[in-house]
């Protein structure tokens, strides 16, 4: 004989308080999924808006690219490919051009970079590009001391062939040449300078 016993709790009705809770549950639970969908609804249609959008912008650049330039074979794409050509052909000018100039004598700098070591009673009178030699030549002009007169010659040549400012614009600077002038009574010297230019003059 069998020993099986019913399941009862087949049978069994919910308590009220059971029902609700079950009740509120299922209400939450499609109030959650209401929401999630009107979220999702939203974000589509934004969706739909955009790329909507974005093919009306594609479509009037499109227009504005056929009355520039015609019915071209490759349209955009051809058009980007000789714009992005030219762009790089334009860079690679710019850097030449970049690279002329900094080869070119820069005056201002080459003006200050003499003028800076020069003791007070030395006056700077004159300056010359000589293009057909590429030299720069200028004078000084200094009380007739003969012992200042060395010391200044020497110092001064050192400190502009040793300059960083002059680096690159100028080097090999010698005395050329002396002459004796007179300024009123007073007795002046002359030392006439020159400096290989290692920039364009042009």
């Amino acid at each position: 004989m069998s020993n099986r016993q019913p399941n009862l709790t087949r049978f069994a009705v919910p308590t009220p308080a059971l029902r609700k809770a079950i009740y509120l549950g299922m209400l939450l639970y499609l109030v959650l999924c209401g929401v999630f969908m009107a979220w999702v609804l939203h974000r589509s249609a934004l969706h739909v808006m955009e790329t909507v959008h974005a093919r009306t912008e594609i479509r009037a650049l499109e227009r504005s690219f056929r009355r520039l330039y015609g019915e071209q074979e490759g349209s955009l794409p051809s058009l980007a490919r000789q714009l992005e050509a030219d762009l790089e052909q334009t860079q690679a000018q710019l850097a030449v051009v970049r690279k002329l100039l900094e080869r070119r004598v820069h005056l201002p700098r080459l003006v200050a970079g003499l003028i800076q070591p020069l003791p007070p009673d030395v006056q700077f009178v004159r300056m010359e590009m000589n293009r057909t030699r590429g030299l720069l030549e200028f004078d000084l002009a200094m009380p007739d001391a003969p012992d200042r007169e060395l010391a200044h010659a020497r110092s001064l040549v050192d400190a502009w062939n040793a300059s960083p400012v002059l680096a690159g614009e100028l080097e090999d600077i010698r005395i050329v040449a002396r002459n004796t002038q007179r300024l009123g009574e007073e007795a002046i010297v002359v030392l006439r300078l020159e400096g290989r230019l290692t920039a364009r003059m042009d």
